[in-house]
């Protein structure tokens, strides 16, 4: 794209105008890159708690999670990693990853560890 200046000069723009795309195709492309984004965040997470030798210590007893920064940072971590984990599956603002296309990408033991929180409650 280009523009005439004043002279008859054509100039090329310096900086594009953004415009809103509210097309069916551009609204879904944009769901998909917010769970691409959640699940990548997730992943994170735990890949940097994944080398704890014992875990992480419950934020239950919090006077001991003051004391200690990196189990404080941990708790975080696995936190965060679960409600960012748990957004692309939910139903609200934009479209969630549906089970059964999740149960095609998944064997048995990572499917019943995704629906763990789901079993006891």
């Amino acid at each position: 794209m280009t523009c005439i200046d004043k002279e008859g000069i054509e100039k090329v723009p310096r900086c594009w105008i953004p415009r809103l795309l509210t097309f069916e195709e551009a609204l879904q492309l944009e769901d998909l890159n917010q769970v691409k984004d959640d699940l990548l965040f997730a992943q994170h997470c735990f890949k940097r708690l994944s080398g704890r030798e014992y875990g992480v210590v419950y934020a239950g007893g919090f006077s001991r999670l003051h004391k200690n920064d990196t189990d404080f940072v941990d708790w975080c971590l696995l936190v965060s990693g679960a409600i960012y984990y748990r957004r692309c599956f939910a139903t609200g603002v934009r479209a969630p990853i549906k089970k059964g296309e999740l149960a095609d990408a998944l064997s048995g033991d990572a499917l019943t560890t995704h629906d763990y929180p789901a079993q006891g409650c």
